[in-house]
């Protein structure tokens, strides 16, 4: 860590942080790509705590006095709030349509400029490309190998990295390309409470709200 990040700074960015990976695979002698993937299978960082022991005086309720003790469920009545009403939301999913080109499903996914990880990971997500073949710990090797020293992909790039794809898919490079396409842009999806005859008709309002 000291070794790639600047002489003042506390933390380090992510050029900074990839390479003290390939350092770690040149002491380690693996490959980079190699620890890459063992790094991405292994997640966000791991959060460990303590489960109390076993207690007799709490887990066995034949022992509860009082309110506590009663058999009848009323204790568990007044400390348990009323259940929350259910609502019923249905799922949507919103798209721009096919693209004409790659160069517009490029621009889609990146307006700003070059294309980041995670929007072509997105994009691959959304193209529906995802497979055992081909797993988001591969789509992040792809992109790293990619995007050579730089922190973006351009067009040119974005293109090497499908062909990437396609090879690791086993499928021809105009194929995929139209699948890409056909997906278009990004895919938003949200949710939206289905009509409720209580909340919508207000015939049924009473009070002053009636």
């Amino acid at each position: 860590f000291a070794k790639v990040k600047d002489k003042a700074a506390r933390k380090i960015s992510y050029d900074q942080f990839e390479a003290g990976v390939r350092e770690m695979a040149d002491k380690k002698k693996v490959k980079f790509e190699a620890l890459a993937k063992e790094l991405m299978l292994c997640g966000g960082p791991v959060i460990e705590g303590t489960v109390a022991e076993r207690n007799k005086f709490h887990d066995d309720k034949s022992l509860y006095t009082g309110m506590h003790g009663r058999e009848d469920g009323y204790a568990a009545q007044m400390d348990t709030p009323p259940p929350r009403p259910k609502t019923s939301q249905v799922e949507v999913e919103v798209g721009y349509g096919p693209a004409d080109s790659l160069e517009e499903v490029f621009e889609l996914f990146s307006p700003s400029g070059d294309m980041d990880g995670r929007s072509f990971a997105k994009m691959i997500k959304d193209a529906r490309l995802l497979d055992k073949a081909l797993t988001p710990p591969d789509v992040d090797l792809i992109f790293t190998k990619s995007k050579g020293k730089g922190v973006k992909l351009s067009f040119r790039q974005f293109t090497e990295a499908l062909e990437a794809v396609a090879q690791r898919k086993k499928m021809d490079f105009d194929a995929l390309a139209q699948i890409v396409m056909d997906a278009g842009g990004p895919r938003l999806v949200g949710t939206f409470a289905e009509p409720n005859k209580f909340h919508d008709d207000k015939t049924t309002y009473t009070g002053s709200h009636g």
